[in-house]
C-alpha cells in the first residue's frame, strides 16, 4: 500500500485550511513530496494552475489534462476536473459535485485498489479537491506516464494490421478476468482507457481511469456483464465477430460457446443499447450550447 502525506497548512488557511465556505486538501505519495515542493507544488493552487511548462493533451467541457515532466519524478499528467458555475455543481451533485467523493478521489482509490492486488494500472502521485459550501468546485489527480505504453484504442487498428490482434485481446480477456477475480467492477470498460504496451509477445495491460470502479457485493454476475458489454461496443469497430466470441471465451476459460449462449446475449444487448445511448449523448451534446 502506497503511502502518503497530506500536504501542511499554511498561514491563512491554505492548503488543507478549513473555513466555513471553502475547504482544500492534497494528498501526496510521500516519495513524492520533496521533488513536487521544490517544483513550487505547496498548495492546491498550485496543482490547479502549475508553475512548470505545461502541455495540454485533452480537454473538455469540464475537464483538462496536462503532461509535465518533474525533476525527480520524471513525466506525469495532471488531470483537473473543474466546475466552475454553480449551476454546474447542482447538476452534478448526484455524481460529482456533491457530498459523496469528488471523481479524483474515486479514480485514486481505484487506482489504489489495484495495485494493492498486484493488477497492472497506472502509479498515482496525488490527489486533492476544493470545496464550496460543501460542493467541489474542482479536484486534481496526478499520475505517473507510462513509458511506451498506448490506449488500446488507438493500438488495435495497427495491431490488426500486423496480425497481433489476436494476442492482445486474448491479454486483455485475462486482465478483465483478473479484474472480475479480484471482485473489482470497473463500471465503465473503455479501450480508451487501458493502456497496452507489447513486450516478448505479450501484452501488458494497464487500467488508467476508472472513477465508477466499485466492489461489489450484490449483483456481481450482472455488473460483470456491463463491463464486458462495455468492452465489446468498443471492440466493434477492430474485432470481427468470431474474434470478439474468442476474447469471451477466453475470459471466461472454456474452449466452446456451448452453455454460455444465453449470457452471450444478454452481453450483445446491453452491447447494443451502450452503443444507441452513446450515439443519442454525442448527438445531444453537439447542439448543446457551452457552459461558462
Amino acid at each position: 500500500m502506497n503511502v502518503y502525506t497530506r500536504l501542511p497548512v499554511t498561514a491563512g488557511g491554505g492548503v488543507a485550511g478549513f473555513t466555513k465556505l471553502l475547504h482544500e486538501k492534497v494528498l501526496v505519495r510521500s516519495d513524492c513530496l520533496p521533488p513536487l515542493l521544490a517544483a513550487g507544488f505547496d498548495r492546491y493552487e498550485r496543482f490547479e494552475a502549475p508553475r512548470a511548462p505545461v502541455e495540454t493533451v485533452a480537454e473538455s467541457r469540464s475537464s483538462r489534462t496536462r503532461r509535465l515532466d518533474l525533476v525527480g519524478i520524471g513525466e506525469v499528467y495532471l488531470k483537473l476536473y473543474s466546475y466552475k458555475s454553480w449551476k454546474s455543481r447542482w447538476r452534478g451533485a448526484l455524481r460529482n459535485t456533491g457530498p459523496r467523493r469528488s471523481r479524483a478521489c474515486r479514480e485514486w482509490r481505484s487506482l489504489e485498489f489495484l495495485a494493492a492486488r498486484g493488477i497492472g494500472c497506472v502509479q498515482p502521485v496525488a490527489v486533492g479537491e476544493a470545496r464550496v459550501l460543501g460542493f467541489v468546485r474542482s479536484c486534481i489527480l496526478m499520475t505517473r506516464a507510462a513509458d511506451g505504453f498506448r490506449p488500446i484504442d488507438a493500438l488495435l487498428p495497427t495491431a490488426g494490421a500486423s496480425g497481433s490482434a489476436r494476442r492482445l485481446s486474448a491479454d486483455l480477456a485475462g486482465y478483465v478476468r483478473r479484474l472480475h477475480e479480484a471482485g473489482f467492477l470497473d463500471g465503465n470498460l473503455r479501450t480508451r482507457n487501458l493502456l497496452a504496451r507489447e513486450t516478448a509477445g505479450e501484452f501488458e495491460i494497464l487500467s488508467l481511469d476508472s472513477p465508477k470502479g466499485k466492489r461489489a457485493r450484490v449483483l456481481r454476475s450482472q455488473r460483470q456483464d456491463r463491463d464486458l458489454a462495455s468492452l465489446d461496443r468498443d471492440l466493434r469497430g477492430d474485432l470481427s465477430a468470431s474474434e470478439r466470441l474468442r476474447t469471451y471465451l477466453t475470459y471466461r476459460g472454456v474452449r466452446s460457446a456451448r452453455g454460455e449462449k444465453r449470457r452471450i446475449r444478454r452481453i450483445l444487448r446491453l452491447a447494443d443499447r451502450f452503443a444507441r445511448s452513446e450515439s443519442d449523448s454525442r448527438s445531444e451534446s453537439r447542439g448543446a450550447p457551452s457552459e461558462t
